[in-house]
């Protein structure tokens, strides 16, 4: 995989831009808010056709663009990419327009090859890995943090668990919609069967992929986090589902449910589809009068719980800064392998001030992960952070305002 040339309109504090990107290592040095980091945004927005780091993505809109109520803001991101020796072309448009009462309304188009797309056939055509610093709340930060990151990562490589979440969501949506009504006697819990039939087989396909995916990340991310820590420290995936298969929940006497929760990771690898699909509706109804009181459906993938281990310590409780970002860049890499296991293309990487915060020993073993022959991009605001022998073989780019140049070495 190998990103070939970019253009820029409108987005972020970009106004327009249009590079070529040659496939080696390519560091981007300039102060804080010059661009860096929205140019890899950029980059991985292709990917997954989602910001990790906006909450909507009229973020990424330049303000400029609309200087009035009435004007329609258009930000474009366009690309040509390789990927199994071909060259795909795709153009992403972000608009802001007025509807009819002048209210800003946003939408998006998709095209590949010049061929309008929905988002959910797009995503995956391109594949990249992005590190940024606030990125460690996929470790310490909330639960819907560790599983907006594992929907990213798992998209770019199977499209139809995107479409199967997107279901169960709006399933979700409408059970819980239902549960209300039962409240406010306006409805009965028999009516809940179906939606109940629909959560459990559309629950149990994305349990029984997280158990895949999480397995097989959690074996890549070990090798390389016991390199960077000189073989330490050791490092575990815990998944935990909401409602968990391998450990049915209980109910308790007064009729209340109660959710158990593990730290040890447990084997739920010999679990079959039609079996998780059962005990999950099983569950379901029993946890339906917990579920009625409160108006919300409490068990599901939707509430399910990843978790970070570094010598059976927990990250997210009590890691040091260093563990984290440590473990971050180990899970980076193996999500990079794990992308290339999967889709048989080796992802661009994009590294955004990934040496700051490490000591000279963890920078330099990082360094040599990065020498590997892939397409990356790499931004500083230090470049005395990298080697002489690094610098000799990176491309660089200088960013200032927006605007890129290609200082001499």
């Amino acid at each position: 995989m190998q990103l070939k040339s970019l253009s820029l309109r409108n987005f972020r504090l970009f106004e327009s831009l249009d590079i070529k990107t040659p496939n080696q290592i390519i560091l981007i040095t300039g102060d804080n808010a010059q661009g860096k980091t929205s140019l890899l945004e950029a980059i991985y927005y292709i990917a997954t056709l989602s910001s990790f780091h906006a909450s909507s993505d009229r973020q990424l809109i330049r303000f400029n663009a609309r200087r009035n109520k009435e004007d329609i803001a258009v930000s474009h991101i366009i690309a040509d990419f390789e990927t199994n020796g071909q060259t795909r072309h795709i153009e992403i448009r972000l608009i802001l327009q007025p509807d009819r009462n002048g209210n800003p309304r946003y939408s998006k188009e998709i095209l590949i090859d010049n061929a309008k797309k929905k988002t959910g056939d797009a995503i995956g055509k391109f594949n990249a890995v992005l590190f940024l610093p606030e990125m460690t709340q996929i470790i310490d930060g909330a639960p819907e943090m560790r599983r907006k990151y594992l929907t990213l990562m798992i998209a770019q490589a199977n499209p139809h668990y995107v479409q199967k979440l997107n279901q169960y969501n709006q399933a979700i949506t409408q059970r819980n919609a239902l549960l209300k009504l039962i409240a406010e006697k306006q409805s009965v819990p028999e009516h809940l069967d179906i939606w109940d039939q629909n959560i459990a087989s559309l629950g149990a396909y994305l349990i029984k992929e997280r158990i895949k995916v999480i397995n097989q990340l959690e074996l890549e991310a070990q090798f390389t986090h016991h390199e960077l820590s000189h073989g330490k420290e050791s490092f575990k995936i815990s998944y935990t589902p909401s409602f968990d298969p391998a450990r049915p929940n209980k109910i308790k006497q007064n009729g209340l449910f109660e959710t158990i929760q593990f730290q040890e990771p447990i084997p739920r690898d010999h679990l079959h589809l039609e079996e998780i699909e059962q005990l999950f509706l099983e569950s379901l109804k029993k946890s339906q009068h917990l579920d009625i009181l409160r108006g919300v459906t409490t068990i599901g993938p939707h509430r399910d719980e990843i978790r970070f281990f570094s010598n059976n310590t927990d990250l997210g409780k009590f890691g040091s800064r260093g563990q984290i970002r440590t473990s971050l860049i180990a899970l980076k890499f193996a999500e990079s392998d794990w992308l290339k296991s999967a889709t048989g293309q080796q992802p661009v990487m994009l590294f955004d001030e990934v040496l700051a915060e490490l000591d000279q020993h963890r920078r330099k073993d990082l360094l040599r992960y990065l020498l590997q022959n892939q397409q990356k991009f790499l931004t500083t605001a230090d470049l005395n952070l990298f080697s002489l022998d690094f610098l000799s073989i990176s491309k660089l780019w200088k960013i200032q305002n927006g605007i890129i140049k290609y200082p001499e070495k």
